[in-house]
C-alpha cells in the first residue's frame, strides 16, 4: 500500500494523499526552522512566539498544496 501511496501522480487541478502528506511536513519544518530561530535569537524556549509558529506552518503547508495544485505532475515525468 505505501509502494502505492508514494507512486501516485496528481494531476493539474488535483491532489493526491501524497500531496497532503508532504504538506504536512513542510508544516512541521516551517514550524521547526522558525522556533530554532526564535531560541537562537532569545537564547531560552520561553519568548517563544507560538502564534507566529503556527501561522508559518500553516502559511508553509498551504502553500506547497497550492504549489501542488496547480502543477501537472504526469507531464513532467519521463
Amino acid at each position: 500500500m505505501i509502494k502505492k501511496i508514494t507512486k501516485q501522480k496528481s494531476k493539474k487541478f488535483a491532489l493526491s494523499v501524497l500531496d497532503f502528506l508532504k504538506g504536512l511536513l513542510i508544516a512541521a519544518l516551517t514550524s521547526g526552522a522558525m522556533i530554532l530561530q526564535q531560541v537562537l535569537d532569545s537564547g531560552n524556549l520561553d519568548t517563544v512566539n507560538w502564534k507566529a509558529v503556527m501561522m508559518a506552518a500553516v502559511g508553509g503547508g498551504l502553500s506547497y498544496i497550492i504549489k501542488n495544485f496547480f502543477t501537472d505532475f504526469t507531464k513532467t515525468d519521463k
